[in-house]
């Protein structure tokens, strides 16, 4: 962390806490709402871990999480869901654990092996784990690339059924 925490209220229940934090040499800028409570726990120079929505041109981020000292969890692509209501992230990735250990409950097979080999696809069950729970940017980067092509094969096929029509 670099430099003082501050909190500027908006209103009476109201607050933002604004700090800036140097990863690998950059500074960026967090903003995290109704955080107030934070800004005795932060000191500069310690270790902090931040999640949220980033912005690019701004070299800002919105915090939706911060966690003090070290990343607990060290996988190295952590999906972070939009939620609403009092379901958390960590409610549902147990659940997609869960469930992807069971095979009765996984989507069927659209794309037949000669075409998942010929242009090195993975299966459905491979793919939802890797989107899921991807070890490194390549195996979410193949996930992606196996939704796309079903998606346009699905959008093909039902344009040429319905030119036959």
């Amino acid at each position: 962390m670099i430099g003082e925490a501050r909190v500027r209220r908006y209103s009476k229940a109201k607050n933002i806490l604004t700090f800036r934090l140097d990863s690998g040499g950059h500074a960026i800028e967090v903003t995290a709402f109704n955080r107030a409570f934070l800004k005795g726990k932060l000191s500069p120079g310690m270790t902090i871990t931040v999640t949220g929505k980033w912005n690019r041109s701004r070299a800002q981020v919105t915090a939706k999480h911060i966690e003090i000292g070290e990343r607990q969890e060290r996988t190295p692509y952590d999906p972070i869901y939009q939620l609403t209501g009092k379901l958390t992230n960590r409610q549902l990735k147990t659940w997609i654990a869960d469930l992807s250990r069971n095979r009765e409950v996984f989507p069927l097979e659209m794309l037949p092996f000669s075409i998942r080999e010929k242009y090195k696809l993975p299966s459905i069950e491979e793919t939802l784990r890797q989107l899921h729970q991807p070890q490194d940017a390549e195996q979410l980067k193949h996930a992606r690339r196996r939704f796309i092509y079903e998606e346009f094969l699905t959008f093909q096929l039902r344009m040429h059924a319905y030119s036959m029509r």
